[in-house]
């Protein structure tokens, strides 16, 4: 196949819509970043950032992994078991998401804080995390049925909508005002879609039965593919819990957060790439074929992720001066190494771990994020008592390469095993 008919084939499959709309996502995101930091002050930052630490675990846990385990069991034609599908994720995964939010509102009621003002930000959250769930499900809803630029579409009128109101919000009524307009902006993006919902289930108002094994299945996948993404997402957070309760130091919670803003967008790339490929690959098998494929894929995300991060490196000192002032001078050499923290994440960990699931290998998955997950929790603890933040950095980018080079070689183990 030639270069122009493979650009059009991923312009025909919505690839560009995908990358471009995540690309303008992440550009207004770090717009947005860039202009809270200057509009609200260094420790009402550092409570936001607090509290969104603690929202983060939140997310992980979101609807019981079910908006995941969608993608892989509603690739198939048959669309009366897709919409049942659907359903029972919209249904059971809305009430794992109630219960965890009470458990949090009495949790929040209840606790000592370390840093003050933090109750106020975590009971405006609430709706935030609520409608985070459901705004990934019909996000996952249009990822299986391959509407990739309606999908682009959705995720960046969120942003948007998330970027103006904060900015208003944090000019009229301060920091407060940020969690309240991710609320607001979810809302808005839910209702601007749901006619698209609406009419698809009218299509199919009587949809499929499950079977006890059909829902069996997709409870177990759901269950594995959460404790996946929570030990293999969870070790950023930790390390900023860690910082947050072991030093309790609202600077340098404040100087840690924003020395990974501009790093941590890194991962869009592979993001941008898993999103289109999981539910392609979804409906292959592990085979050489297979295989080859997705070395491809690979060696294109390790290039591109690489040379990103080089640039990055080059002009994050001119970046912290001019988007954030003198203020965080003394956050440069930090924010280089995180850049290649996030490097051997995005570059080269995340793509097989995300594939593995599609392709129904998920127990290695879950095996080698907790271990990693684990190892690395204990190690940042003695890193904070001894050496400090770097020595965190430093770590995580090493469990970052080592649970990627487990990945890749199961995922090459699997797909040879298959000729």
């Amino acid at each position: 196949m030639s270069i122009k008919q493979e650009v059009s084939r991923l312009r025909n499959k919505g690839f560009f819509d995908i990358l471009i709309g995540g690309t303008s996502s992440k550009m207004i995101a770090f717009l947005s970043s860039i202009v809270i930091v200057r509009l609200v002050s260094k420790s009402d930052y550092a409570v936001l950032g607090y509290a969104d630490n603690i929202y983060s675990y939140i997310v992980l846990f979101s609807g019981a992994g079910m908006s995941s385990a969608v993608l892989k069991y509603s690739v198939q034609n048959d669309e009366s078991k897709n919409a049942a599908f659907y359903r029972f994720a919209f249904k059971w995964g809305t009430l794992f998401q109630i219960i965890v939010l009470t458990v949090l509102l009495i949790i929040t009621k209840y606790i000592k804080f370390p840093f003050d003002g933090t109750e106020k930000i975590m009971y405006s959250l609430l709706p935030y995390g609520f409608l985070y769930y459901w705004v990934h499900l019909f996000q996952s809803f249009l990822r299986s049925r391959f509407e990739n630029r309606k999908y682009a579409i959705s995720s960046f009128v969120q942003v948007l909508l998330t970027f103006v109101l904060s900015v208003i919000t944090a000019l009229t009524i301060g920091v407060i005002g940020v969690p309240i307009s991710r609320g607001i902006a979810m809302i808005i993006s839910i209702a601007v879609f749901l006619p698209t919902l609406i009419s698809y289930y009218s299509d199919h108002k009587h949809c499929s039965v499950l079977s006890g094994q059909d829902i069996k299945s997709f409870i177990a996948l759901a269950i594995s593919m959460l404790v996946s993404n929570v030990f293999s997402m969870i070790m950023p957070n930790n390390e900023m819990f860690l910082i947050n309760n072991i030093l309790k130091n609202e600077i340098i919670t404040a100087n840690y957060k924003v020395a990974s803003l501009i790093p941590s967008q890194l991962p869009f790339v592979t993001s941008t790439l898993v999103i289109y490929f999981f539910p392609l690959v979804a409906q292959k098998s592990a085979n050489v074929e297979t295989w080859s494929y997705l070395k491809r894929i690979g060696f294109g995300t390790f290039i591109i992720n690489l040379l990103i991060t080089i640039v990055g490196c080059v002009l994050t000192p001119f970046i912290i001066s001019i988007a954030y002032g003198d203020e965080y001078s003394d956050i440069m050499f930090l924010s280089i190494i995180i850049w290649w923290s996030f490097f051997f994440n995005a570059g080269f960990r995340m793509l097989p771990m995300n594939i593995l699931p599609a392709l129904g290998y998920v127990r290695f998955n879950v095996v080698v994020a907790a271990l990693s997950a684990l190892i690395l929790f204990a190690l940042d603890y003695i890193m904070l008592k001894t050496v400090g933040l770097y020595g965190v950095v430093i770590i995580r980018m090493i469990v970052n390469f080592a649970s990627g080079t487990l990945y890749w070689g199961y995922l090459y183990k699997k797909c040879i095993e298959n000729k």
